[in-house]
């Protein structure tokens, strides 16, 4: 089983990725924040979500993402292509040295 430590931060960390516009139209049709997209997207891989929140309403929020409709294969897909277009790591100076970058291209 694949486990995602921190799947959110795509969106708190990340913010002016490629990610936020394509999570920002799926969460505007589906009346839900781009949160829950990102987690039912994680869930729906196959991946089980593991964050750390410590605040009552964040907590409340992931748990109601079980209860939220399935994302569309399309909206997979194009959260997929999207985190495809750049490689980032919040965490880099502890994942470069036994982890490093793919070959990616230049500007990503």
């Amino acid at each position: 089983m694949t486990e995602a430590y921190g799947p959110l931060t795509p969106i708190l960390r990340h913010k002016k990725g490629p990610l936020q516009p394509v999570l920002q139209r799926i969460a505007e049709r589906k009346g839900i924040d781009t949160a829950a997209v990102l987690l039912l997207w994680t869930i729906q891989k196959g991946v089980v979500a593991i964050t750390t929140s410590g605040n009552p309403d964040n907590i409340a929020k992931i748990a109601a993402v079980d209860g939220l409709e399935d994302l569309t294969e399309q909206d997979i897909r194009d959260i997929d292509e999207a985190g495809k277009q750049v490689h980032f790591r919040h965490y880099d100076e502890h994942m470069t040295k036994d982890y490093p970058a793919p070959n990616l291209p230049n500007g990503l």
